[in-house]
Protein backbone atom coordinates (compact mmCIF):
# COMPACT_ATOMS: atom_id res chain seq x y z
CA UNK A 1 0.00 0.00 0.00
CA UNK A 2 2.92 2.15 0.80
CA UNK A 3 4.81 1.72 -2.29
CA UNK A 4 1.04 2.66 -4.21
CA UNK A 5 0.55 5.60 -2.48
CA UNK A 6 4.41 7.07 -3.66
CA UNK A 7 3.58 6.05 -6.97
CA UNK A 8 0.29 7.90 -7.24
CA UNK A 9 1.86 10.61 -5.80
CA UNK A 10 4.92 10.97 -8.46
CA UNK A 11 1.98 10.56 -10.88
CA UNK A 12 -0.06 13.25 -9.67
CA UNK A 13 2.66 15.63 -9.25
CA UNK A 14 3.95 14.70 -12.76
CA UNK A 15 1.12 15.20 -14.05
CA UNK A 16 0.61 18.60 -12.97
CA UNK A 17 3.84 19.82 -13.31
CA UNK A 18 5.58 18.55 -15.62
CA UNK A 19 8.72 16.27 -16.19
CA UNK A 20 10.56 19.06 -16.74
CA UNK A 21 9.62 20.88 -13.76
CA UNK A 22 9.64 18.04 -11.55
CA UNK A 23 13.12 16.52 -12.60
CA UNK A 24 14.84 20.30 -12.93
CA UNK A 25 17.68 19.08 -14.10
CA UNK A 26 19.47 20.98 -16.84
CA UNK A 27 16.58 23.11 -17.32
CA UNK A 28 17.61 26.63 -16.58
CA UNK A 29 15.19 29.04 -14.78
CA UNK A 30 15.43 32.72 -14.84
CA UNK A 31 16.58 34.18 -12.08
CA UNK A 32 17.46 38.19 -13.57
CA UNK A 33 16.40 39.35 -16.85
CA UNK A 34 17.74 42.08 -18.79
CA UNK A 35 20.19 44.21 -16.37
CA UNK A 36 22.32 41.83 -14.95
CA UNK A 37 25.67 40.26 -15.40
CA UNK A 38 28.61 38.57 -13.16
CA UNK A 39 26.32 36.00 -10.96
CA UNK A 40 27.68 34.95 -8.14
CA UNK A 41 25.99 32.31 -5.95
CA UNK A 42 26.38 30.66 -2.17
CA UNK A 43 24.06 28.96 -0.35
CA UNK A 44 20.34 29.43 -1.33
CA UNK A 45 21.91 33.18 -2.15
CA UNK A 46 22.80 34.34 -5.71
CA UNK A 47 24.11 37.69 -6.22
CA UNK A 48 25.20 40.28 -9.42
CA UNK A 49 25.97 43.35 -11.27
CA UNK A 50 23.08 45.12 -11.88
CA UNK A 51 22.31 47.74 -13.88
CA UNK A 52 19.10 48.61 -13.71
CA UNK A 53 19.10 52.05 -12.06
CA UNK A 54 21.57 53.83 -14.56
CA UNK A 55 24.75 53.16 -12.98
CA UNK A 56 26.06 49.19 -11.42
CA UNK A 57 24.52 48.35 -8.17
CA UNK A 58 24.47 44.36 -6.79
CA UNK A 59 20.97 42.99 -6.09
CA UNK A 60 20.61 39.47 -4.61
CA UNK A 61 18.13 36.78 -5.01
CA UNK A 62 17.24 34.07 -2.53
CA UNK A 63 15.82 31.16 -4.39
CA UNK A 64 14.06 29.30 -1.74
CA UNK A 65 11.73 32.21 -1.73
CA UNK A 66 12.48 33.92 -4.63
CA UNK A 67 12.49 37.40 -2.87
CA UNK A 68 14.76 39.49 -4.79
CA UNK A 69 16.24 42.21 -2.79
CA UNK A 70 19.33 45.49 -3.12
CA UNK A 71 22.88 44.43 -1.69
CA UNK A 72 24.45 47.86 -2.56
CA UNK A 73 22.77 50.60 -4.64
CA UNK A 74 25.10 53.52 -4.01
CA UNK A 75 25.24 56.04 -6.32
CA UNK A 76 29.08 55.13 -7.51
CA UNK A 77 29.95 52.00 -9.05
CA UNK A 78 30.22 49.02 -7.58
CA UNK A 79 30.95 45.51 -8.99
CA UNK A 80 32.30 42.40 -9.20
CA UNK A 81 30.22 40.50 -6.28
CA UNK A 82 31.44 37.39 -4.14
CA UNK A 83 29.34 35.39 -1.89
CA UNK A 84 29.41 32.81 1.01
CA UNK A 85 28.06 32.12 4.25
CA UNK A 86 25.72 35.09 4.15
CA UNK A 87 28.50 37.57 3.31
CA UNK A 88 28.54 39.69 -0.36
CA UNK A 89 31.90 41.22 -0.93
CA UNK A 90 32.37 43.81 -4.11
CA UNK A 91 34.26 46.46 -5.47
CA UNK A 92 33.32 50.03 -5.11
CA UNK A 93 33.87 53.01 -6.28
CA UNK A 94 32.51 55.77 -3.83
CA UNK A 95 35.97 56.87 -2.82
CA UNK A 96 37.33 58.36 -6.49
CA UNK A 97 39.38 54.75 -6.57
CA UNK A 98 37.83 51.22 -6.13
CA UNK A 99 38.06 50.15 -2.32
CA UNK A 100 36.37 46.70 -1.55
CA UNK A 101 33.38 46.40 1.01
CA UNK A 102 30.69 44.28 1.85
CA UNK A 103 27.40 43.36 3.34
CA UNK A 104 26.40 40.89 6.54
CA UNK A 105 23.11 39.85 4.53
CA UNK A 106 22.17 38.02 8.24
CA UNK A 107 22.17 41.75 9.82
CA UNK A 108 22.18 44.02 7.06
CA UNK A 109 25.30 45.79 8.01
CA UNK A 110 27.93 46.50 5.11
CA UNK A 111 31.64 46.90 5.95
CA UNK A 112 34.60 48.58 4.63
CA UNK A 113 37.15 46.13 3.71
CA UNK A 114 39.86 47.85 1.76
CA UNK A 115 40.14 51.29 1.57
CA UNK A 116 43.95 51.42 0.68
CA UNK A 117 44.82 54.28 -1.78
CA UNK A 118 45.48 51.55 -4.65
CA UNK A 119 42.72 50.10 -6.77
CA UNK A 120 41.64 46.93 -5.83
CA UNK A 121 40.08 43.93 -7.52
CA UNK A 122 37.91 40.74 -7.89
CA UNK A 123 37.48 40.26 -4.26
CA UNK A 124 36.09 35.98 -3.26
CA UNK A 125 35.03 35.17 0.25
CA UNK A 126 35.36 32.05 1.78
CA UNK A 127 33.75 31.98 5.24
CA UNK A 128 34.94 35.21 7.26
CA UNK A 129 38.09 35.67 4.84
CA UNK A 130 37.72 37.82 2.00
CA UNK A 131 40.59 38.14 -0.38
CA UNK A 132 41.50 39.85 -3.49
CA UNK A 133 44.57 41.90 -5.33
CA UNK A 134 45.49 45.48 -5.44
CA UNK A 135 47.05 47.42 -8.29
CA UNK A 136 50.16 49.69 -7.86
CA UNK A 137 50.86 51.21 -10.81
CA UNK A 138 54.75 51.67 -12.37
CA UNK A 139 56.64 54.29 -10.71
CA UNK A 140 60.39 55.81 -12.00
CA UNK A 141 62.30 51.95 -13.01
CA UNK A 142 59.96 50.16 -10.87
CA UNK A 143 57.71 48.43 -12.89
CA UNK A 144 53.51 48.06 -12.63
CA UNK A 145 53.07 45.53 -9.27
CA UNK A 146 50.49 43.56 -8.15
CA UNK A 147 49.83 42.02 -4.05
CA UNK A 148 47.75 39.40 -3.14
CA UNK A 149 45.84 40.41 0.20
CA UNK A 150 43.21 39.23 2.45
CA UNK A 151 41.16 40.46 5.34
CA UNK A 152 38.98 38.43 8.12
CA UNK A 153 35.83 40.51 7.87
CA UNK A 154 34.71 39.75 11.53
CA UNK A 155 37.94 40.49 13.27
CA UNK A 156 39.04 43.18 11.12
CA UNK A 157 42.69 41.37 11.05
CA UNK A 158 44.65 42.09 7.48
CA UNK A 159 46.94 40.37 5.93
CA UNK A 160 49.27 40.19 2.54
CA UNK A 161 49.22 36.67 1.37
CA UNK A 162 52.23 37.50 -1.39
CA UNK A 163 54.21 40.36 -2.29
CA UNK A 164 57.49 40.18 -4.61
CA UNK A 165 56.81 44.52 -5.46
CA UNK A 166 58.03 43.96 -8.79
CA UNK A 167 55.09 41.24 -10.67
CA UNK A 168 51.79 40.87 -11.36
CA UNK A 169 49.75 38.72 -9.31
CA UNK A 170 46.33 38.14 -9.75
CA UNK A 171 42.69 36.81 -9.62
CA UNK A 172 43.02 35.17 -5.89
CA UNK A 173 40.23 32.76 -4.56
CA UNK A 174 39.88 31.03 -1.08
CA UNK A 175 38.15 27.73 0.21
CA UNK A 176 39.04 27.64 3.56
CA UNK A 177 42.17 28.09 4.52
CA UNK A 178 43.91 27.71 0.91
CA UNK A 179 44.53 30.51 -1.48
CA UNK A 180 45.49 30.10 -4.94
CA UNK A 181 45.83 32.89 -7.69
CA UNK A 182 47.77 33.69 -11.05
CA UNK A 183 51.17 34.28 -10.77
CA UNK A 184 53.65 36.10 -13.21
CA UNK A 185 56.81 36.03 -11.42
CA UNK A 186 58.46 33.28 -13.87
CA UNK A 187 57.73 35.29 -16.91
CA UNK A 188 54.17 33.50 -17.84
CA UNK A 189 51.37 33.01 -15.91
CA UNK A 190 51.27 30.08 -13.19
CA UNK A 191 49.50 28.68 -10.20
CA UNK A 192 50.36 29.30 -7.02
CA UNK A 193 49.22 29.58 -3.61
CA UNK A 194 49.66 29.85 0.45
CA UNK A 195 47.80 27.86 3.10
CA UNK A 196 46.69 30.83 5.87
CA UNK A 197 46.45 28.32 9.09
CA UNK A 198 50.40 27.15 8.05
CA UNK A 199 51.48 30.16 6.20
CA UNK A 200 52.67 27.13 3.73
CA UNK A 201 53.35 28.49 0.60
CA UNK A 202 51.92 25.89 -2.37
CA UNK A 203 53.01 25.47 -5.52
CA UNK A 204 49.93 24.31 -7.62
CA UNK A 205 51.03 24.49 -11.49
CA UNK A 206 54.54 25.44 -12.86
CA UNK A 207 55.12 24.31 -16.90
CA UNK A 208 54.58 25.68 -20.00
CA UNK A 209 51.57 28.07 -21.65
CA UNK A 210 49.28 30.37 -19.58
CA UNK A 211 47.42 28.73 -16.40
CA UNK A 212 45.25 31.35 -14.99
CA UNK A 213 41.63 32.18 -13.29
CA UNK A 214 41.81 29.46 -10.54
CA UNK A 215 38.87 28.33 -8.65
CA UNK A 216 39.18 25.82 -5.47
CA UNK A 217 37.01 24.12 -3.32
CA UNK A 218 38.11 22.00 -0.58
CA UNK A 219 41.16 20.11 -1.74
CA UNK A 220 40.39 20.50 -5.57
CA UNK A 221 41.49 22.80 -7.69
CA UNK A 222 40.53 23.85 -11.01
CA UNK A 223 41.96 26.27 -13.58
CA UNK A 224 41.86 27.06 -17.42
CA UNK A 225 45.43 25.91 -19.09
CA UNK A 226 46.54 26.71 -22.94
CA UNK A 227 49.64 24.13 -22.55
CA UNK A 228 48.31 22.06 -25.68
CA UNK A 229 47.71 25.64 -27.55
CA UNK A 230 44.40 26.53 -26.98
CA UNK A 231 42.64 26.97 -23.58
CA UNK A 232 41.33 23.81 -21.31
CA UNK A 233 40.40 23.18 -17.91
CA UNK A 234 42.87 21.26 -15.45
CA UNK A 235 42.52 20.26 -11.74
CA UNK A 236 44.73 19.29 -9.18
CA UNK A 237 43.75 17.26 -6.60
CA UNK A 238 46.21 18.89 -2.90
CA UNK A 239 45.71 16.29 -0.77
CA UNK A 240 47.08 13.07 -3.52
CA UNK A 241 48.79 16.01 -6.12
CA UNK A 242 46.85 13.90 -9.04
CA UNK A 243 46.70 16.57 -11.69
CA UNK A 244 43.91 15.69 -14.09
CA UNK A 245 41.95 16.73 -17.37
CA UNK A 246 38.66 18.31 -16.69
CA UNK A 247 38.40 19.05 -20.95
CA UNK A 248 40.83 19.25 -23.62
CA UNK A 249 38.08 19.80 -26.63
CA UNK A 250 40.24 21.40 -29.33
CA UNK A 251 37.56 24.53 -29.07
CA UNK A 252 37.70 27.42 -26.29
CA UNK A 253 36.81 25.97 -22.39
CA UNK A 254 37.40 28.99 -20.23
CA UNK A 255 36.46 30.57 -16.37
CA UNK A 256 35.83 26.96 -15.24
CA UNK A 257 34.71 27.41 -11.55
CA UNK A 258 34.01 24.86 -8.74
CA UNK A 259 31.42 23.83 -6.50
CA UNK A 260 30.96 20.36 -4.52
CA UNK A 261 31.47 17.61 -6.89
CA UNK A 262 31.04 19.71 -10.27
CA UNK A 263 32.99 22.17 -12.09
CA UNK A 264 31.54 24.20 -14.44
CA UNK A 265 32.97 26.83 -17.53
CA UNK A 266 32.14 28.68 -20.48
CA UNK A 267 32.69 26.51 -23.92
CA UNK A 268 32.99 27.75 -27.84
CA UNK A 269 32.73 24.10 -29.99
CA UNK A 270 29.20 25.46 -31.18
CA UNK A 271 30.26 28.18 -32.29
CA UNK A 272 28.92 30.32 -29.27
CA UNK A 273 29.49 30.30 -25.48
CA UNK A 274 27.45 27.90 -24.08
CA UNK A 275 27.66 26.43 -20.51
CA UNK A 276 29.12 23.06 -20.09
CA UNK A 277 30.04 21.05 -16.80
CA UNK A 278 31.96 18.03 -15.58
CA UNK A 279 31.21 15.36 -12.58
CA UNK A 280 34.02 15.18 -10.49
CA UNK A 281 33.30 11.61 -8.97
CA UNK A 282 31.91 10.11 -12.38
CA UNK A 283 34.18 12.10 -14.76
CA UNK A 284 31.50 12.76 -16.93
CA UNK A 285 31.17 15.96 -19.22
CA UNK A 286 27.69 16.88 -19.96
CA UNK A 287 26.02 20.49 -21.31
CA UNK A 288 24.75 22.94 -18.81
CA UNK A 289 23.52 25.16 -21.32
CA UNK A 290 23.87 24.96 -24.83
CA UNK A 291 21.64 27.12 -27.44
CA UNK A 292 21.26 30.24 -29.09
CA UNK A 293 23.15 33.24 -27.80
CA UNK A 294 26.12 33.67 -25.86
CA UNK A 295 26.77 32.38 -21.85
CA UNK A 296 29.40 33.08 -19.35
CA UNK A 297 30.36 33.74 -16.04
CA UNK A 298 29.63 30.18 -14.91
CA UNK A 299 29.78 30.29 -11.06
CA UNK A 300 28.75 26.91 -9.64
CA UNK A 301 27.71 25.38 -5.85
CA UNK A 302 27.15 21.86 -4.74
CA UNK A 303 24.10 21.29 -7.20
CA UNK A 304 23.40 24.75 -8.33
CA UNK A 305 24.77 26.33 -11.52
CA UNK A 306 24.15 29.91 -12.64
CA UNK A 307 25.10 31.70 -15.16
CA UNK A 308 25.23 35.01 -17.48
CA UNK A 309 23.24 35.10 -20.47
CA UNK A 310 23.25 37.44 -23.47
CA UNK A 311 20.21 36.59 -25.46
CA UNK A 312 16.82 37.88 -25.05
CA UNK A 313 13.14 37.75 -26.61
CA UNK A 314 11.18 34.85 -28.01
CA UNK A 315 13.27 32.51 -29.19
CA UNK A 316 16.29 34.46 -27.51
CA UNK A 317 18.63 36.40 -30.09
CA UNK A 318 22.16 37.05 -29.05
CA UNK A 319 22.48 40.74 -27.88
CA UNK A 320 26.52 40.71 -28.30
CA UNK A 321 29.07 40.43 -25.72
CA UNK A 322 31.31 44.17 -25.37
CA UNK A 323 33.42 44.16 -22.16
CA UNK A 324 32.58 46.09 -19.04
CA UNK A 325 34.02 47.53 -16.46
CA UNK A 326 33.55 44.75 -14.28
CA UNK A 327 32.30 42.12 -16.51
CA UNK A 328 30.65 41.73 -19.67
CA UNK A 329 27.85 44.06 -21.02
CA UNK A 330 25.47 43.74 -23.78
CA UNK A 331 26.43 45.60 -27.24
CA UNK A 332 25.89 49.55 -26.65
CA UNK A 333 27.34 49.04 -22.81
CA UNK A 334 24.22 48.96 -21.20
CA UNK A 335 22.96 46.14 -19.55
CA UNK A 336 20.54 43.78 -21.58
CA UNK A 337 21.70 40.48 -19.76
CA UNK A 338 20.15 37.97 -17.82
CA UNK A 339 21.05 35.88 -15.17
CA UNK A 340 19.88 32.21 -15.46
CA UNK A 341 20.31 28.78 -13.55
CA UNK A 342 19.93 25.15 -13.33
CA UNK A 343 19.91 22.44 -10.75
CA UNK A 344 22.71 19.41 -11.70
CA UNK A 345 20.83 16.71 -9.85
CA UNK A 346 18.71 14.23 -11.56
CA UNK A 347 15.83 14.74 -9.20
CA UNK A 348 16.06 18.51 -7.58
CA UNK A 349 12.84 19.86 -8.00
CA UNK A 350 12.98 24.44 -8.99
CA UNK A 351 12.44 26.32 -6.08
CA UNK A 352 8.59 27.56 -7.02
CA UNK A 353 8.08 24.22 -8.06
CA UNK A 354 9.36 22.66 -4.72
CA UNK A 355 7.13 25.44 -2.88
CA UNK A 356 4.16 24.10 -4.57
CA UNK A 357 4.32 20.62 -4.06
CA UNK A 358 5.37 20.20 -0.70
CA UNK A 359 2.50 20.83 1.13
CA UNK A 360 1.04 18.22 -0.65
CA UNK A 361 3.81 15.66 -0.63
CA UNK A 362 3.61 16.35 3.30
CA UNK A 363 0.04 15.35 3.09
CA UNK A 364 0.55 12.14 1.23
CA UNK A 365 3.31 11.36 3.53
CA UNK A 366 0.62 11.64 6.81
CA UNK A 367 -1.71 9.65 4.94
CA UNK A 368 0.75 7.10 4.19
CA UNK A 369 1.83 7.06 8.36
CA UNK A 370 -1.26 7.11 9.42
CA UNK A 371 -2.60 4.06 7.42
CA UNK A 372 0.87 2.34 8.85
CA UNK A 373 -0.25 3.26 12.54
CA UNK A 374 -3.85 1.78 11.66
CA UNK A 375 -2.07 -1.18 10.52
CA UNK A 376 0.13 -1.76 13.28
CA UNK A 377 -3.07 -1.42 15.81
CA UNK A 378 -4.75 -3.80 14.08
CA UNK A 379 -2.27 -6.39 13.86
CA UNK A 380 -1.72 -5.66 18.29
CA UNK A 381 -5.43 -6.63 18.15
CA UNK A 382 -5.38 -9.45 16.01
CA UNK A 383 -3.02 -11.18 18.56
CA UNK A 384 -4.52 -10.15 21.43
CA UNK A 385 -7.61 -11.80 20.42
CA UNK A 386 -5.17 -15.11 19.58
CA UNK A 387 -3.60 -15.36 22.73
Amino acid sequence: MKNALIFVVFFIVVFFFGVNEVFAALTPFLICSDTASYPTVGGDVVAWQDFRNGNVDIYGKNLLTMEEFEICTNTATQGSPSIDNNFVAWVDGRNGNYDIYGKNLLTGEEIPIDLSPYNVWQPDVSGNIVVWHDFHPAVGDVPAYTNILGKNWVTGEEFVLYSDGTTKHSLPVISGDIVVWGDFRNGNIDIYGKNIATSENLVIYVGPGEQHRPSIDGNIVVWQDSRNGNSDIYGKNLITGEEFVVCDNPFLQSNPNIGGNYVTWWDTRNGNDDIYGYNLLTKEEFPVYVGPGDQFEPKVNNLLAVWESAYTGTPPVTTGYVSGLFGPLAAGGTGGHSIYGAYLGNIIPEPATLALIAPALLGFAGVVWRRRLRTLRMTVIQEEREI
